[in-house]
């Protein structure tokens, strides 16, 4: 039985995405489909369309808040190498650092958000982080900060701005209070060559979550996308 939240290879995810696609083309008799990551998720969807080069089995690549750098300080960063070396031999030790509550508890409703979600499934203050995801990770950002040549049009957005995480405070409900959103925009562009970038004014961590007016312009941005840049909402 997998661990909740653990992977030693990202590539271990393809397999679910593959089910999905073929399940919403079969079944559902749909043609054109926009790939859309959040986070990690958005980490592993990117590594999954960079493996096809001249076939794509998806029209489009949408990016929420994509975990394309760990939000470190710098000598946590130095040590991180050496972390994932570590990972490499010893998966199952416990990683030094997890997510903070305070983004958890920025969208959680029982706490100071909107929203309900299982907190069994998803832990307000994340799950247990262990070396070997520490290391399937790193590898597969720095995979993806050599550059991806995804020939797909492809949508990044992230919050406007990033707030230190840690012990909750109001500013979380405005900001990304998990990721540094500089790091998004600055590699957003090793995707591609059809990257469109926007930052979301009031944006959180999952854009999604965000507040109403924030919401809205992450649908209409969504929107914008498909019908400019893809046939997607034509065929």
């Amino acid at each position: 039985h997998q661990k909740p939240g653990d992977t030693h290879n990202i590539a271990e995810y393809f397999e679910e995405i593959i089910l999905a696609l073929n399940y919403i083309r079969t079944k559902k008799g749909i043609k054109n489909i926009a790939l859309m990551g959040h986070s990690t998720g958005g980490l592993i969807t990117s590594l999954y369309c960079s493996q096809f080069k001249d076939y794509y089995p998806v029209d489009a690549l949408i990016l929420n808040s994509p975990f394309f750098e760990f939000n470190m300080s710098y000598i946590e960063k130095c040590l991180l190498p050496v972390m994932a070396a570590l990972g490499k031999i010893f998966p199952g030790i416990p990683a030094p650092a997890s997510l903070s509550k305070g983004y958890g508890e920025s969208i959680h409703k029982e706490f100071h958000g909107e929203w309900e979600f299982d907190r069994l499934i998803k832990p307000i203050e994340g799950h247990r982080v262990e070396l070997g995801w520490v290391n399937a990770i790193y590898t597969a950002q720095r995979t993806l900060q050599k550059g991806l040549d995804i020939r797909l049009p492809i949508l990044v957005m992230y919050a406007e701005k990033s707030v230190k995480p840690g012990t909750y405070r109001e500013d979380m409900q405005t900001a990304d209070s998990v990721l540094n959103v500089a790091d998004i925009e600055r590699i957003a562009d090793s995707l591609g060559k059809q990257v469109t970038k926007k930052a979301i004014p009031e944006g959180m961590h999952d854009l999604m979550l965000s507040n109403k007016t924030a919401r809205q312009e992450v649908f209409k941005t969504i929107k914008d996308f498909l019908q400019n840049k893809t046939d997607i909402l034509t065929n």
